[in-house]
């Protein structure tokens, strides 16, 4: 079920006639969706840019979350109008932070609340945050709020979790620690129909020499509060793959101990292989009897396939691609790290890093 509202939150109605409805979810990250109707649909017209769109899956009640339109396109050949939407979370990106804003020595609740704050309207309000940290921050010039939102918890030592109330207004965000129960399984032959898996061993880096503000010699290191020395390490991670260095540098740091701590959190991320797991299934909590059986995005579950050992992973993306037509289909990407903006950071670096070589090889060539 499709319940369309005004760019101001007045009900408009049902798109009773809404099909190949679809969406996506990423953990911390903005969730997608999309939904078709046909061309002579007499409520096209509720479906302007930006307007708001509740999704409800009819065949369990599940309330999916609340998109705004975005591109639509329109098939002549397949008598349809596509419509792309994107999660409300994205509102934050209408405001800026304009000029140079630079938080100290606050809490995690407080420099979260200065972003809200900066919205021209107050759609998102603060709920539970379950950090208190005293991180530095430095914005200037930013194009939306969202980014330097979701860069508040980066720095963390441990897993977190953004969260969306959209069922109320203002909507409520919340950072949250995600929970480390199992709360189910994937078993092959029962709820799962594919399994792909990728370990990834070339993102290991088991000693890291991190570096924050300033530069040359002047620029911040840990050896004044890690006993003289440069870098981190994890000896066990080193003694079975081998010594695998890098440096990381990140500016925003100028505290000495919250570098390290920071750098620390890399090396737990970064010391042991990635696993990843795409799987596709059926979402058995639409039977009758089998309630208990839903696994959402952020869930720990253990993933059972034939001559393997058992897999617990975190569900970082959860997809349905037709609600109306196949509720029960549930796509699901899964691994044993959650990628932040450190870990894309250093894998943009060694792409161009690649292909400045790949550039050198073919001018000698």
């Amino acid at each position: 079920m499709l319940i369309v509202k005004s760019k101001n939150l007045v009900e408009l109605g049902e798109l009773e006639n809404a099909y190949k409805i679809s969406y996506e979810k990423h953990l911390n990250e903005l969730w997608s969706a999309s939904f078709s109707l046909p061309i002579d649909d007499e409520k096209k017209y509720l479906c302007e840019a930006f307007n708001v769109i509740d999704i409800v899956d009819d065949t369990t009640n599940e309330f999916i979350g609340t998109f705004r339109i975005i591109p639509e396109s329109t098939s002549l050949q397949n008598n349809e109008i596509k419509y792309q939407l994107e999660h409300v979370l994205a509102t934050l990106l209408d405001d800026v932070l304009f000029r140079y804003h630079q938080r100290s020595n606050f809490t995690t609740t407080q420099n979260i609340q200065y972003i809200l704050d900066q919205q021209t309207v107050s759609n998102w309000t603060l709920g539970t945050v379950a950090f208190t940290r005293y991180f530095h921050y430095k914005f200037e010039n930013e194009n939306g709020l969202l980014a330097p939102l979701l860069s508040m918890p980066k720095p963390f030592d441990e897993a977190y979790e953004w969260t969306y109330d959209t069922s109320v207004y203002p909507w409520v965000l919340s950072l949250v620690v995600p929970s480390d129960s199992v709360v189910g399984e994937l078993r092959w032959g029962k709820n799962m129909g594919s399994f792909d898996e990728v370990i990834d061993p070339t993102k290991i880096i088991n000693r890291i020499y991190p570096l924050g503000a300033g530069e040359g010699v002047n620029q911040l290191g840990i050896e004044s509060i890690n006993g003289g020395v440069a870098y981190i390490e994890d000896t066990e991670s080193i003694a079975k793959y081998g010594i695998k260095k890098r440096v990381f540098v990140d500016r925003r740091f100028e505290d000495a101990q919250q570098l390290k701590d920071n750098a620390q959190a890399l090396l737990n991320e970064w010391k042991t292989p990635k696993v990843s797991v795409e799987a596709q299934g059926s979402d058995l909590s639409i039977l009758e009897g089998y309630e208990f059986e839903k696994h959402r995005l952020g869930n720990l579950i253990r993933v059972i396939v034939p001559d393997r050992e058992d897999e617990i992973v975190r569900i970082v993306s959860e997809s349905k691609n037709d609600l109306t037509g196949k509720p029960g289909d549930i796509t699901f990407e899964l691994n044993n790290k959650t990628d932040d903006i450190a870990t894309t950071q250093t894998d943009i670096k060694r792409k161009i890093q690649v292909m400045k070589l790949i550039v050198w090889a073919r001018l000698t060539l």
